[in-house]
């Protein structure tokens, strides 16, 4: 993601979602993690409250109507789940819906208790649009046309970091792919990318909607003919 963001907790314990940009001249004001009484641009001065709110800035003691609830930091909503943290740009997106959602599928599970195990994790830079990635990950023909099957069940660490760079290999080429002028979108497996399909959905913001008359329906068309197009990525990626 490319717009600037900061994530900040104030002594009462609330945690609020910023614009990371000086609203006076778009410096970056945070550029590094730590504990601070106030967010203060290293510009030119401007002081924020941790609540977002303009405190001061020098030499604007002659300006009309200053400061004005515009010179504060954007916030952006947050929502807590469990442990989690989740944020979006758009205040009309419905975070509350897809977390509902996620809570009905696997509340049960106990998130307090989740533990990041650092023997076990690793950092992967993969040059790609992120839903290019989620693509790869729901889609069904990698274990046929890139994965080693019969290594697959082994679990080593060894066999996971190939498959990770297997991955990585193909969301990268994919995002060379579609940026050709010659391209356009291609047309969804009715047995291998239901999952990428109903994924392209929730993308446009058009949920997928079936009943049981529309599963008969598919099964009746051919991997040639199914009635499905696929959509165009966010922002032409």
């Amino acid at each position: 993601m490319a717009e600037p963001l900061v994530l900040v907790k104030d002594k009462e314990g609330t945690i609020r979602y910023f614009s990371n940009v000086c609203t006076h001249r778009g410096n970056l004001v945070v550029n590094d993690p730590g504990r601070v009484r106030a967010l203060i641009c290293s510009y030119h001065g401007r002081r924020f409250d941790l609540d977002g709110s303009l405190i001061t800035m020098p030499e604007f003691q002659d300006a009309e109507n200053f400061p004005r609830p515009c010179d504060g930091l954007h916030e952006f909503p947050l929502l807590k789940w469990g442990p989690f943290l989740f944020a979006g740009l758009s205040a009309h997106f419905p975070m509350n819906s897809i977390i509902g959602q996620m809570n009905d599928r696997v509340g049960f599970l106990p998130l307090d208790q989740f533990k990041k195990e650092e023997s076990h994790s690793k950092d992967y830079i993969v040059n790609a649009h992120w839903a290019l990635y989620c693509d790869n990950y729901l889609e069904g023909f990698l274990h046929t046309y890139v994965y080693d099957e019969s290594k697959l069940n082994n679990g080593t660490g060894a066999v996971i970091d190939k498959v990770e760079r297997e991955d990585e290999w193909v969301a990268e080429g994919v995002q060379r792919g579609i940026r050709s002028a010659f391209y356009s979108s291609g047309r969804f497996s009715p047995t291998r990318e239901q999952g990428v399909h109903q994924f392209h959905q929730l993308l446009v913001n058009k949920p997928l909607k079936q009943d049981r008359n529309d599963q008969k329906r598919k099964k009746k068309h051919s991997e040639n003919d199914f009635p499905l197009t696929s959509q165009p990525l966010p922002g032409g990626t």
